[in-house]
């Protein structure tokens, strides 16, 4: 009877002791579930932030795409501008040559014909007679346009000339508003007495009492009269 109890206390030991042991590993696995939940939670922030910077990375990488494109673009169209400002140059510095040309060959002309320089500008009276617009062709194929005066020494000097003539003063736009050729409204007027008086019938100026400071006189365009053309030499 002994031995039975002795037996089954035994028994009842290992048993106890198999319980803690198991116990013990069970607590040890729920230590080592516990970690492993953690080093997964852990893992799963990494890979969450890792495709946050990735797709932030992506993102960058288009920007840096659609930026590269707009630097290509740019630069294409300044290369383009590059050379059209290279192509204008060129025109310009061939049209300042020609120009140049141009100019010393109306210079050797005022010097070797009748053209008369006068402060900055040459002026040349007609032998022949012509209306006033035939007056106006001719000086304009010369590279002038009939005389423009803006002061008294300018109005001296054109009647010096001695000449019946006209001069660019025209109201052929608007009746009444006496405007030289190049645009400009009168700044210094040098009427004859009583003139204009033509009203719609006399419409453009002429130098007719040359004697006299006031020598303008208003008259029917298509009337013959020598002229003087005025060529600036600036």
């Amino acid at each position: 009877m002994k031995q039975i109890n002795f037996d089954i206390e035994a028994k009842s030991k290992n048993l106890k002791e198999e319980r803690d042991d198991l116990k013990r590993k069970l607590n040890g696995l729920a230590s080592e579930k516990n970690l492993l939940a953690g080093e997964r939670d852990t893992l799963k922030r990494m890979n969450s932030d890792f495709q946050v910077r990735n797709q932030n990375l992506t993102l960058e990488r288009d920007e840096l795409k659609k930026i590269n494109l707009g630097i290509e673009a740019s630069l294409k169209s300044l290369t383009a501008e590059k050379d059209e400002l290279i192509r204008t140059i060129s025109i310009i510095e061939a049209n300042n040559t020609n120009l140049t040309e141009d100019r010393d060959e109306r210079r050797h002309d005022i010097q070797n014909n009748r053209w008369e320089v006068f402060e900055g500008s040459a002026y040349y009276v007609s032998v022949g007679k012509k209306t006033w617009q035939e007056s106006r062709r001719y000086c304009k194929s010369q590279g002038a346009d009939l005389m423009v005066i803006n002061s008294q020494e300018e109005q001296v000097f054109a009647n010096g000339f001695n000449k019946y003539m006209w001069i660019g003063l025209t109201d052929l736009e608007t009746e009444g508003t006496w405007k030289w050729v190049d645009g400009s409204r009168l700044t210094s007027r040098y009427w004859k007495v009583g003139e204009p008086n033509g009203q719609t019938n006399e419409n453009c100026g002429n130098i007719k009492t040359y004697e006299s400071l006031e020598s303008w006189n208003d008259e029917q365009c298509e009337m013959l009269l020598n002229w003087i053309c005025e060529m600036s030499l600036t």
